[in-house]
Formats: C-alpha cells, structure tokens, sequence
C-alpha cells in the first residue's frame, strides 16, 4: 500500500482477523521496531508463525520494513507501525472486542505519529499549547495526560484520540 496513512477500516479489520495480529500491533505500540524473531523469541511461539503474521501485517500496509540486519548467516527484518488514524485502530479493535490500546500507551503511541511525521517535541509544542517536556515525558510513559491534553496533542498532530467502551 503506497499510502502514507490507513484509514480503511476494512484493511484494518483484515489485519486483526487473527489474535496473533492483533498482540504483534499492540506490541508496536511498546516497541518502535520489532522483528519477528524477536517476537517469536519473548513470546516462546514458532519463528515461522510470527513471520506468516507480520508478513501478512506489511502486506496490508499496517507495518513497513524499516531495517535489514545480518544474523548468524541470516538476515533480520525489523518493522515498524505505519502512521494511521489512531481512532479508527481503537474503533476497529474495540468493535471486535479486542483491547484497543491503553492511555498508558498513548505515550507510545503520540511517539511513533510524531517521528513519524518528522515533528520534534519543540514545534509539537508550540502547534498544541503543550510543553516539550511534558511530551517528552507522557512519551516515555512518566506522565499521563488529560484527555483535554491528548486531544490537543493528538489534532496538532492531524491524528484521533477515540474514546472506546471496555
């Protein structure tokens, strides 16, 4: 998918048709990178079930590959989350009764958007009213902001902050 942002809520229903899916993107949520192997290695499941999985994720456009790294004769493909609209993600993953992310993921979450569209903590502060700082700490998980915080941080960002039933 050429897209830079994904806001089919049907290409985001295909990539969480599968549990397994659907813990690799919240696990994206933690991490900014992830490999297969490396998920296969913390979760203690088959490295080829996982690699099924993440392919099937960059083949929807919900992951990119971002990195090759050489491996005991192999070579490790690392990922990364494609920029969406984080509402429809907690939308979609709510609506099929999984666990959309968590505002103690947010931080995470804000972090990937914000490198992603090359925005640094300082004019991400200045385009929502929020100190650096305190960015830079809500990213790192030390603070969790108001939802009157998120949803400015969120609409300088041209992201959604979606509030979704448990």
């Amino acid at each position: 998918m050429s897209s830079e942002t994904i806001t089919d809520a049907g290409t985001i229903a295909k990539a969480l048709a599968h549990p397994l899916r659907i813990r690799i993107i919240e696990a994206f949520s933690v991490h900014e990178t992830l490999s297969a192997t490396q998920v296969s290695r913390d979760w203690s499941l088959p490295l080829g079930n996982v690699a099924y999985h993440v392919r099937r994720l960059a083949g929807l456009g919900i992951v990119r590959l971002v990195d090759e790294v050489p491996r005991r004769g192999a070579v490790e493909h690392r990922y990364q989350l494609v920029p969406m609209v984080l509402g429809d993600l907690v939308a979609v993953t709510a609506s099929l009764g999984a666990t959309p992310p968590r505002i103690s993921e947010f931080g995470s979450m804000l972090r990937v958007v914000r490198e992603a569209r090359g925005v640094s903590h300082r004019q991400l502060g200045r385009r929502s009213g929020v100190g650096p700082a305190y960015i830079a700490a809500v990213e790192l998980g030390h603070a969790n902001p108001r939802l009157s915080v998120a949803v400015a941080l969120a609409d300088a960002l041209h992201a959604t902050v979606t509030i979704a039933p448990r």
